[in-house]
Parts: C-alpha cells; structure tokens; sequence
C-alpha cells in the first residue's frame, strides 16, 4: 500500500528517467535533520543518489551560492534527473556519474522503482497509471442513435475509483455537445460520492432526456497536476437507471474474484489453493472491504 507524501518541505520536484525505460516524477525532500529523500507521490521512495550542497563542500562540482542542491547518480541506472519546479532560494543541479570535481563518491546501492509502483488495486490485479497532464476517455459515438433518438434521450452516469494519494487535481468529466458535468479528487472543491478505504469513488451525471439531436457522449478522467502520477480503476459509464453489475475475474483460473454492483461497490472472493471459496467481503462506505462471510472444509484422506 502506497505511504502518504511526506510532510517535510519539498524544494524540489524531479522527473527521473531509468535505464530499464521507467519513467518517475518525484518530490526533494529534506527534513528538520537535513535527512533527503526523493520519494513519489503515491509514496514510493528513491534511494541510491547523492546530494552535495556547496554551501558545505566548495569544491564538489559547479555552484558557489547556498541551497544550491547537487545531485549525483550513475549514468549507467539512471539516464536523466529533470529538475520540473523549485521553492524559492532553493537550486538543484543535476550531475551524473560519481566522481564530481574533487569529491570522490563511493557506490551506493539503488531501489529501482517498479514498473507499477502502486502495489494496490481496487478490484482485480491491475489498476492505471494516468501521468500528469494526460486523460482516458470512453466514447459512444452519436451514429449508434441515429435510427433510435429515445435511446439517446436518459440520463447517463459515469463512475471511477481514485486512489486516495492521486493529485487533488483528478478530475472525472462526462460531456454531450454543450452538456457536461465534472468532479474533482480534491476534498475543497467537492467530496468524493463514495469513500471506501484508501479508494474515492467520483460520480457525475448529465440529463439528456430533453434532447432533440444526438451528440457523442464523452466521458473521460484527466490528470490536471503539473507532477505525480494519478492512480484509477473500475471506470464505467451508463444510463442512470440501469441496474448493471460487472464482473472481475481471475485471469488463471478464471474464477471470480469481484463483482460491481450498480453503484459501482464491490464484492470480493478468496479462494484456497484447491480453488474453494473461503472468504467474501463487501466493500462498505468509509470502511472499505469488510469481511461478511467465512467458509471452512474438512479435508479428507482417502486409501
């Protein structure tokens, strides 16, 4: 489970690119000890770097002013540190290798990050990763009603789980030609339609019943922040009244390891190793899955 953002101050945020092709955007911390950490916003932390500040050690590398920040790394594990934004008074200086000017680094092991750092879903085994500054978007296109307007003519809902350590600025919008309606992440703006342990689930909903032409219906998830990686699963778009269940299964077996019910709140099932189901939670509004049924066997031996 992803750790909250550390509460020290930020004097910098970092996007690292790693020799095996991952991609991260990062937050320069450094706290009341001076201890630096390089850690993500959905918590996962960067180790393996070296931070020199001139104002300490004059001769290691380029900069003669304080709170210029330096950091050092192996060009062979890491390609390239983009320094995206720093407070005031604070620089940072990106260096790679680890001999900079007189000062002589020694090796220090690396945490490479995961491709999917995550290491939570809501359902299922895998969950997206939107980058800054990207969206998903589902379309129905407005062709599927010409022969059928009152089809066209509801109200259409649309629903997405959000990890809870996403950017503020998440939003999820649903659009039909001029009519659209959006919702955020970011509690002070608009609270989430459903809280569900580390999950929020938004929900819009556009009225198109008094329509008179078709228009494509768009509903999409953006990432408005300008840095950290927005975490979503179980996107789904319908007409309002309809009572629609999903269903996740386990991609080995085949088995069914959640459904969704028509509010988009889950259910979900645990096997043993011989395949019994021994376990069923349901996931319940500001708790998250809680246990609800238990079951056991007797395993018997045959000669």
């Amino acid at each position: 489970m992803p750790a909250a953002p550390d509460p020290n101050l930020t004097i910098s945020k970092l996007k690292l690119q790693f020799a095996n092709g991952i991609t991260r955007f990062y937050n320069l911390k450094i706290d009341a000890t001076n201890k630096v950490r390089v850690i993500s916003n959905s918590g996962e932390e960067f180790t393996g770097f070296y931070l020199l500040n001139p104002q300490k050690l004059f001769n290691c590398g380029p900069g003669t002013y304080a709170n210029n920040y330096q950091l050092v790394y192996d060009s062979k594990v890491i390609t390239s540190i983009t320094p995206l934004a720093t407070v005031a008074g604070h620089y940072v200086t990106k260096l790679s290798d680890v001999l900079v000017g007189q000062c002589a680094v020694s090796d220090k092991p690396y945490k490479i990050p995961a491709a999917n750092c995550m290491g939570e879903v809501h359902t299922g085994n895998y969950a997206y990763m939107l980058p800054s500054g990207k969206g998903s978007q589902f379309t129905v296109l407005a062709s599927e009603f010409v022969n059928n307007l009152d089809e066209y003519k509801r109200k259409y809902t649309a629903m997405v789980w959000v990890h809870k350590n996403s950017p503020a600025q998440t939003k999820l919008i649903i659009q039909s030609g001029t009519i659209k309606s959006e919702t955020v992440l970011d509690p002070t703006v608009a609270a989430p339609y459903i809280t569900a342990g580390n999950w929020r689930l938004l929900r819009v909903e556009i009225d198109l019943t008094a329509a008179t032409v078709a228009a494509d219906i768009n509903a999409w998830i953006e990432n408005n922040s300008a840095y950290g990686m927005a975490y979503y699963d179980d996107f789904r778009v319908q007409p309002s009244n309809a009572a629609l269940q999903a269903t996740v299964y386990d991609e080995l077996f085949g088995r069914v390891k959640a459904t969704l019910d028509a509010k988009n709140l889950a259910t979900f099932y645990e096997y043993d190793d011989k395949g019994r189901l021994i376990h069923v939670k349901n996931e319940v509004e500001n708790l998250g899955p809680v246990s609800t049924k238990a079951y056991s066997y007797t395993n018997q031996k045959t000669n």
